[in-house]
């Protein structure tokens, strides 16, 4: 094999290397005319909003342990909408203590600029930290 032939060959090898190492892509928030939808697996996205579009976050939950999304960092302004969530059932069961779903917060804009939006999970009236957080920079155009 010439020299010239091993260099591309190792190159080819190390790019191939960067390549698999890289961060995995982060799924992309639902998007329509009406509005954003975003969930856990969208935290840390910088999210845009047209003046005409609806946010609405949808973070998975159990009913079961006992805790609960929190909007702990929101500062009015740039966006108004619900301060608590409302519990949409993911699956019909015969228990109602062992309901899964998604615990749903809908925000509209008021005037452009750029707010962060933060949830903690963790059990209500506790002290305790949160076992999850996740945060979104949501920008009004």
């Amino acid at each position: 094999m010439s020299s010239g032939l091993k260099k591309w060959t190792c190159a080819g090898a190390m790019l191939l290397l960067v390549a698999a190492c890289a961060a995995p892509e982060r799924p992309r928030p639902e998007v329509n005319r009406y509005g954003v939808n975003i969930g856990v697996e969208h935290s840390g996205s910088a999210i845009t909003l047209e003046r005409d579009q609806e946010l609405v976050v949808r973070l998975a939950t159990l009913v079961s342990p006992g805790s609960e999304w929190a909007l702990v960092d929101f500062t009015p302004g740039v966006l108004t909408g619900q301060t608590a969530a409302k519990f949409e059932r993911e699956v019909r069961v015969s228990n109602a203590n062992d309901a899964a779903g998604f615990e749903v917060w809908r925000f509209k804009p008021a005037a452009a600029g750029t707010v962060t939006l933060k949830f903690d999970y963790r059990r209500a009236f506790r002290l305790d930290p949160a076992t999850q957080s996740v945060s979104y920079t949501v920008t009004v155009r």
